[in-house]
């Protein structure tokens, strides 16, 4: 199998960075390791070295590199997009890949690149009343997620007659069916997954 042998060359000028870094990476396809940037869009040198053709690809579309083959030791620009937040859309940390790929497929090695994005805040009151008579029901959440981040949120209940918690759409809340009843309390726990995997979690009791 051959092996690739990459080189991260961080940029000081388009990484925002004072001075220049080398780290060297020894491969045979797996994980390359992992690059961190700042949330201003930029940009990186990657060099590979290895034997033969090769090509390098992302499946995301905030990251930029060459469509070309190459051959035996080259040097490519990584391009990443800004994920700076602006007013009505907050960006979060994101994950995303650089696969490097030789010719005949014996090796595909994965750069993992973090980008940094604004931190996420979670609060709810320490207790949420809800009608005796039960139905749909909406307690408020103070947050800088918006839906655009719903597929990162959790929503659940610790008793029965409390179904359906979802963040709401709507507004910045959770929206959640309670069965009619009186005297009982139900612990609602909400929580944000980042694409780094950090979890933000906020809790409430809804009483009844």
């Amino acid at each position: 199998m051959k092996r690739l042998r990459i080189l991260l060359l961080i940029l000081g000028i388009a990484a925002g960075l004072a001075g220049c870094k080398q780290e060297v990476i020894l491969t045979g396809g797996k994980s390359l390791g992992v690059k961190e940037v700042y949330p201003a869009a930029g940009d990186f040198s990657l060099l590979v070295s290895t034997t033969g053709v090769w090509s390098v690809s992302s499946p995301e579309s905030w990251i930029h590199v060459p469509g070309d083959w190459f051959r035996d030791d080259h040097a490519i620009i990584v391009a990443y997009d800004s994920n700076e937040s602006v007013i009505g859309a907050p960006r979060f940390n994101r994950l995303g890949h650089v696969v490097v790929k030789t010719y005949d497929g014996a090796a595909a090695d994965t750069l993992y690149i973090k980008q940094q994005g604004i931190e996420p805040y979670l609060e709810m009151d320490t207790e949420n009343p809800v009608p005796s008579s039960g139905g749909g029901c909406f307690i408020p959440v103070r947050t800088n997620l918006t839906s655009s981040q719903s597929g990162s949120i959790v929503c659940r209940a610790d008793a029965d007659w409390v179904s359906n918690p979802v963040f709401a759409r709507e507004g910045q809340g959770i929206s959640f069916d309670a069965a009619p009843g009186s005297g009982r309390s139900c612990r609602l726990t909400m929580t944000f997954t980042d694409g780094w995997g950090l979890v933000t979690r906020a809790e409430t009791t809804i009483t009844q």
